[in-house]
């Protein structure tokens, strides 16, 4: 018996994901031409008779609504409950919609916002309650437990993630950070550290304590490291991030190093903007689509591209859980494909591969998202049994080991500096100044634990920075000397700080910190940084 539900798994299951059809008509037989080939022209048009019971629209906007919907789909009969995506809709469709939403009726609503289902009867309320505007985190689902944040993918596309949001458990919360630059009157970001910043006040507002996980598809887990490494700054300790199959590098040589700044191609190519336009489509399962309507489009992907063409993620003290495909995309795999992602190095809180059944595309999809989804409630229960704040180890490096292996006072090591403020201000003012210091600078909170006969880099948590006192200008000599010779590796902290309040000339700031962390070049970027 005819099924379409059936053919449409069967299809899912067999085609790569672009290939996929968005609805089947039941036909008897194929029209023919003369010479025996399909007579596309007498092909039945595609259209979706309204569900069983769907209501027809009655109100002026429900009307307006429906004539949009049926333009954008290509389709007759549409009721006032039917989904879009249910009927057809993709990304790009979804970008048109928004727009002609836009210019007809002055709503303004983001794919993110249409991600978690939306028909003509949530329009028409929408649009009469007067909410609009664009929002930088955007709640798909309330739940408990860790929270899943979906940063947005190439295009924009937010809707890749839609049958991952499906086959998490019901009670996962999960959000997501829609797109900025497709709306009238915004200019898509060509730096992703201006991007990231678009986000990060909101994260850091809502979840103070860092109690979420970033994902990213592809190049947006390039957007999620950078938007982690702002809310470390933020004093924001977040929980790590999760890549969907994401290089560290977007442009890489033959032998896959990362080009030098110098190499990277000022303007995108063509090509690349129409890649990307196929990669957007093949997460969606449909066949890519213009109806001239898609510059909004082109100029968020050229925007894009320059932005993670340009980034080169910098190590952070976090855990990445980087999932890869199983399968090539085309039956063979790619030489990139074969590569390591890049994150080894970077990732100081551990950078661990998961494979998932399927290739780049279906594994978003039915049915390898069910293992995908698995993947992700693994890492989850991870980072909840960690907890907040988590230390990380790091490799020691050469200098460091020949350090270590000196056997004297390691007091002997501090270097210092002193600072003169051209006024007093308050102890807090100092200590705020040092913690974000040392949230920006990691090595600021290491420490070193002896096993075994071996030395161990630890970086500690977000908060744990520079040890502090007070003392008067006298004093300030004896109790640097104090503290140097108290210096335990293991306990740390290996940075100090010993302010002497001013009386009339200006306070008086000690920093005194270990030769392990800080050497002739970095003492003058923590300078710079302190007194920006």
């Amino acid at each position: 018996a005819w099924d379409e539900e059936n053919v449409q798994s069967l299809a899912r299951r067999t085609l790569p994901a672009h290939m996929v059809p968005a609805m089947f008509i039941r036909m008897d037989a194929l029209p023919l031409t003369a010479n025996g080939k399909i007579d596309r022209a007498a092909l039945p048009r595609p259209s979706r008779p309204r569900l069983t019971g769907s209501t027809p629209p009655v109100t002026a906007l429900e009307l307006a609504l429906t004539r949009i919907w049926q333009d954008v789909l290509d389709m007759d009969g549409i009721g006032l409950d039917d989904d879009f995506f249910r009927l057809g809709g993709d990304s790009l469709k979804a970008v048109r919609l928004a727009a002609r939403l836009e210019s007809a009726l002055g709503c303004v609503m983001t794919t993110a916002e249409l991600m978690g289902g939306v028909s003509i009867r949530t329009l028409a309320r929408r649009i009469e309650s007067g909410d609009g505007g664009w929002r930088p985190l955007v709640t798909l689902r309330e739940g408990s437990g860790l929270p899943l944040v979906l940063v947005h993918a190439v295009g924009g596309s937010v809707l890749c993630y839609r049958e991952l949001v499906d086959a998490l458990p019901k009670d996962r919360p999960v959000l997501v950070l829609p797109p900025y630059g497709l709306d009238d009157g915004q200019e898509p970001d060509t730096r992703l550290e201006d991007l990231a910043a678009r986000y990060v006040p909101s994260l850091a507002g809502r979840f103070p304590d860092g109690g979420f996980l970033l994902v990213g598809l592809c190049m947006a887990g390039m957007t999620a490291w950078e938007i982690a490494r702002q809310l470390l700054e933020a004093r924001c300790p977040m929980r790590g991030v999760v890549s969907l199959n994401t290089r560290s590098r977007l442009l890489v040589d033959d032998l896959g190093r990362p080009l030098a700044p110098d190499e990277i191609p000022v303007e995108v190519p063509e090509e690349a903007i129409a890649l990307g336009v196929r990669t957007m489509s093949g997460y969606d399962g449909q066949a890519p689509t213009d109806n001239g309507d898609s510059e909004k489009l082109r100029t968020m992907l050229r925007a894009q591209l320059l932005a993670w063409a340009r980034y080169s993620p910098p190590p952070l003290p976090l855990p990445m859980t980087c999932v890869r495909p199983s399968d090539p995309v085309d039956g063979t795999y790619l030489p990139f494909e074969t590569r390591p992602l890049g994150w080894e190095g970077l990732a100081l809180g551990g950078a661990e591969e998961r494979y998932c059944p399927g290739n780049h595309f279906s594994m978003l999809k039915i049915p390898h998202v069910r293992d995908m989804a698995d993947i992700l409630e693994k890492t989850i229960r991870e980072r909840e049994a960690e907890g907040p704040g988590a230390e990380v180890r790091a490799p020691l490096t050469p200098i460091q080991r020949w350090f270590l292996g000196l056997d004297m006072n390691h007091g002997q090591f501090f270097q210092s500096v002193v600072l003169r403020s051209g006024r007093t201000r308050p102890p807090e003012i100092y200590e705020a100044a040092l913690a974000a210091l040392a949230a920006r600078h990691e090595m600021l909170r290491a420490s070193y634990m002896l096993s075994q006969g071996e030395y161990a880099q630890r970086i500690r948590p977000n908060g744990v920075g520079f040890g502090f006192r007070i003392c008067s200008a006298g004093e300030l000599e004896a109790t640097a000397a104090e503290l140097v010779r108290a210096t335990d590796l293991e306990r740390g902290p290996l940075a100090w700080a010993v302010l002497a309040p001013g009386d009339g000339e200006g306070d008086l700031l000690a920093l005194l910190i270990h030769h392990l962390v800080v050497d002739g070049v970095s003492w003058r970027i923590l300078q710079q940084d302190f007194t920006a």
